[in-house]
């Protein structure tokens, strides 16, 4: 067996000393260190007959049944002979002979598959192939998918490759198609980009002008359920298709955030299945609706949340993705047109200038004795939050409200600044509340440490209190700020009014303020604490 698969003697001396690896299986087989599907091992003899004519030896990556072409040449495989009999293992003494007629199949009529995308087949074709060392086609470091293994990634190819072949309605006893290797080796190439336009390409044909739904539409979007593709890979898909199916919800209805026809909505209400209810706007996509806001202010942000600029731009301004849904609405983010054109119609632009730069520009030199930070501010000022970012904002970029950066933990932008005018700032938090699409909105304990003006330690301790059920809001967190307050909440309301309390958590105590603690974060009882330090009248 060694000679025929012209190993070299360093090869032959390491398969003797290897033992069964533990991937070997009833399903698995381990092909050159790679864990392989059995099925795709070929009981035939598959031959490449112009690599055998120029003096080749019998190679192991023609043994695998989803490649019809040898890696290297793209020449054909071959696994008959001309007078019909398979090519088998047991009475053939060359690689090129006929076990039946013993005739020579050097001779055969030649077949080389010109490639229309030579990268992505190479890419696909070269997976496994033990000797394709120095040839192969990478994935880039920064791909999703660089850390999968190559048995992972061939897998995923084969399943991409089939699918694309049986939508066709074309079986070759598991051959498949050098053009669908292709197509599968380019979505993994441009990974998620390329498969999602795949995934779009490839449409199944409805039987008798029925429609298939959103799902069975595209056979793709099956390979999410495929137990034959590997876990991590199954996930990987899923994120990918929920992501675009929450773009095609918003973007099918043209919905247009719009706080002006906004509903109120009852605090802490959400949807129980909001895969159910995404999946049904997507099946009810073309149809008249009475309500223009029929793709939900949720789905819009959930949209926003999977757009990679959007999310660099909540963390540089330092507020959360609903709250960046609220200046988009109002104009205020025109920084943002380009990422998120594909959701649908924009608001015209407020300001002629990117956001960040605008405030950046707004913000005073030097700094001023007595000022406190501004999301600490607002935070303790209005504990029902209420308040709108779009209105303090441009109250900034008009210079109505006077700001400076002051020497705190960057959370953001905002979170480096600092104001003096607090009655000015109360007024303007009680101008125009924001809506209840972002109060009611999901948010992490990354964007609840940016509303609290805490590190994300405290933001958590926040959530493991048991004091907000179910999945974080701000609107939440404003029905637990109707009973309890923070220490560092009371600490700004004490500045604004007269200074700083010292030992603010022993003053409490000594009169015995009702309290929680979770972790290191205090809950004590609002009114009972107002009340001790004098500050019912903030």
């Amino acid at each position: 067996m060694a000679e025929i698969l012209s190993l070299n003697p360093d090869d032959r001396e390491r398969l003797s000393r290897e033992k069964l690896p533990i991937h070997a299986s009833r399903d698995f087989v381990m092909f050159f260190g790679h864990p392989l599907r059995r099925g795709h091992i070929s009981s035939a003899r598959r031959i490449a007959p112009q690599m055998l004519a120029k003096g080749e030896g019998l190679k192991a990556i023609w043994s695998l049944k989803p490649l019809a072409i040898d890696p290297i040449s793209r020449e054909y495989l071959a696994d008959r002979c001309p007078c019909g009999a398979r090519l088998g293992w047991e009475l053939s003494c060359d690689p090129w002979m006929c076990d039946q007629c013993m005739g020579d199949l050097r001779d055969l009529a030649v077949k080389i598959y010109e490639p229309q995308d030579e990268k992505a087949l190479d890419f696909a074709a070269r997976l496994l192939d033990p000797e394709a060392t120095g040839r192969r086609t990478y994935l880039s470091p920064a791909s999703e998918l660089a850390d999968e293994s190559h048995s992972n990634l061939f897998q995923f190819v084969v399943r991409i490759a089939q699918t694309c072949q049986r939508n066709e309605l074309i079986d070759r006893r598991g051959v498949i198609e050098p053009q669908h290797l292709e197509r599968a080796g380019r979505a993994l190439l441009e990974w998620p980009h390329g498969f999602e336009e795949l995934v779009e390409v490839v449409s199944a044909a409805p039987p008798g002008g029925k429609d298939l739904g959103w799902f069975k539409s595209k056979p793709l979007r099956k390979l999410q359920f495929d137990p034959t593709v590997p876990e991590t890979i199954r996930r990987r898909i899923k994120v990918v298709l929920d992501k675009a199916r929450r773009v095609e919800a918003v973007s099918s209805r043209s919905f247009t955030p719009d706080f002006a026809d906004a509903s109120p909505v009852e605090h802490g209400s959400r949807l129980k299945r909001p895969r159910e209810a995404v999946l049904s706007l997507i099946r009810s996509r073309g149809t008249v609706v009475d309500d223009p806001r029929a793709a939900t202010a949720h789905t819009y942000i959930a949209a926003l949340r999977d757009i990679e600029p959007v999310r660099r731009f909540s963390q540089d301004l330092g507020v959360p993705v609903p709250a960046v849904f609220e200046l988009l609405k109002t104009g205020l983010a025109p920084e943002l047109a380009p990422a998120i054109v594909h959701l649908g119609s924009l608001i015209t632009p407020a300001i002629d200038r990117d956001l960040l730069c605008g405030i950046s520009k707004s913000i005073r030199p030097g700094t001023r004795s007595g000022a406190i930070g501004l999301v600490s501010c607002c935070f303790a000022l209005d504990p029902s939050l209420t308040f709108s970012w779009s209105t303090i904002l441009r109250a900034i970029l008009d210079g109505r409200l006077g700001v400076w950066r002051g020497q705190r933990p960057a959370r953001g932008l905002i979170s480096e600044l600092v104001v003096k005018d607090f009655s000015f700032l109360s007024s303007l938090i009680k101008t125009q509340p924001t809506s209840d699409d972002v109060l009611n909105a999901p948010m992490s304990q990354n964007e609840l440490s940016m509303i609290i003006d805490r590190t994300r330690s405290v933001a958590a301790n926040i959530v493991n209190s048991g004091l907000i059920t179910g999945i974080s809001t701000a609107g939440k967190l404003a029905q637990l700020r109707k009973k309890w307050a923070f220490g560092f909440e009371l600490q700004t309301l004490a500045k604004i009014r007269c200074g700083p309390v010292k030992n603010l958590h022993r003053t409490l105590t000594h009169v015995d303020v009702k309290r929680v603690t979770s972790g290191d974060v205090t809950f004590w009882d609002r009114n009972e604490a107002l009340s001790k330090l004098g500050l019912l009248s903030l």
